[in-house]
């Protein structure tokens, strides 16, 4: 998928009423995830583990806007999986 295709499926993904707020955030939120996923893909990973903990800490202290909560339950989902095992589906 392209960035701009990721980005179009990503705004038609909000609610109706999204703000341009609401899209700029989600876009700049996927660019941020897929740069991170070629950082990945190069071997500059940091194990699932910590991050889990790491992300874990930022809950409780951070008022997250509805999307960025449903961003982060995707991320949560996404790391738990094994990263071989996605690529391979």
């Amino acid at each position: 998928m392209t960035s701009k295709e990721s980005a179009l499926h990503a705004i038609e993904e909000l609610p109706d009423d999204a703000s341009w707020e609401d899209i700029l955030e989600r876009v700049h939120f996927m660019a941020g995830v897929r740069r991170g996923l070629a950082e990945l893909d190069a071997g500059k990973g940091i194990p699932h583990k910590d991050i889990q903990k790491e992300i874990a800490g930022w809950v409780g202290r951070i008022n997250w806007s509805p999307t960025a909560r449903l961003d982060l339950k995707d991320i949560f989902e996404y790391i738990s999986q094994d990263r071989v095992q996605k690529r391979a589906a």
